[in-house]
């Protein structure tokens, strides 16, 4: 089976997903920042991401429930 280059992204929030482009990682970072708090402001100074690249087939990354 052939292995596909992914890319976790994780944060210290509740952001935990996998993905296979890496436009896709800064897309879904800068949407998280779009994100205000209930009171309207953003701490964004507090976000920390992990981007960890993954080497997975097709049908682990189907099996990931992510998809």
């Amino acid at each position: 089976m052939e292995k596909i280059l992914y890319w976790l992204i994780e944060s210290n929030g509740d952001l935990s997903v996998t993905v296979n482009d890496i436009a896709q990682v800064k897309e879904i970072i800068e949407n998280d920042f779009a994100c205000e708090n209930e009171d309207g402001t953003f701490d964004i100074e507090d976000l920390q991401y992990t981007v960890t690249p993954k080497m997975l087939t097709q049908e682990e990354y189907v099996s990931l429930g992510e998809a």
